[in-house]
């Protein structure tokens, strides 16, 4: 998975994001935390994750990854598939 800044959100648009092998098992809340420390976001600072799958792209959905405690595995998400880190 490849966990990135939206056009809106927190780097410069020229950044290409992170690329990361994320656990099926692991929770948002951890993914979260995960995304604050590799972009060095202070802890003010709230935002949201929102995945959007290769099979989304074509009709531009996203999935919002709104529940903390739910698993990552539980967002069916495959490799390839993008994470955007999206300021409030």
């Amino acid at each position: 998975m490849k966990l990135e800044p939206s056009s809106n959100g927190c780097a410069k648009p020229d950044d290409t994001g992170i690329v990361r092998r994320i656990h099926s098992r692991m929770t948002v809340s951890h993914l979260k935390m995960l995304a604050r420390r590799l972009f060095k976001l202070p802890p003010r600072v709230s935002f949201d994750l929102v995945a959007q799958g290769e099979r989304h792209q074509a009709i531009n959905a996203e999935l919002p990854m709104d529940a903390e405690t739910r698993e990552v595995g539980f967002y069916n998400l495959e490799d390839g598939d993008v994470i955007y880190l999206r300021l409030r």
